[in-house]
């Protein structure tokens, strides 16, 4: 691997994740290396990362029946969508609720 690897340090995670993930970040007041650095440890930027213990998936390793939870419940979004944006949204969602950002 060359000395900076984009596939090797960053997986999947692409130019498309890093601008949702701002915007959601600038949105709400979050300082987006703090949601980079807890991407990383729970995925190392994989969306394809799956935890050994239970149904924690993708980048930010959330589980199914919490992103459920948050999606059709708390924000009234209709049946959850399992795409990365939908993932990275409710992982700030949860990080807000937790830190009463």
């Amino acid at each position: 691997a060359s000395v900076f690897d984009w596939q090797v340090y960053c997986g999947d995670f692409g130019v498309e994740q890093l601008y949702y993930l701002k915007d959601q970040c600038d949105k709400y007041e979050i300082p987006m290396e703090i949601m980079l650095a807890m991407i990383c440890t729970e995925s190392s930027f994989r969306s394809y990362a799956t935890a050994s213990t239970s149904s924690a998936a993708g980048y930010c390793q959330i589980i199914k029946g919490t992103a459920e939870w948050v999606y059709e419940d708390l924000l009234k979004y209709g049946d959850y969508d399992t795409d990365n944006h939908t993932e990275i949204m409710i992982y700030i969602f949860v990080f807000c609720l937790y830190t009463q950002i």
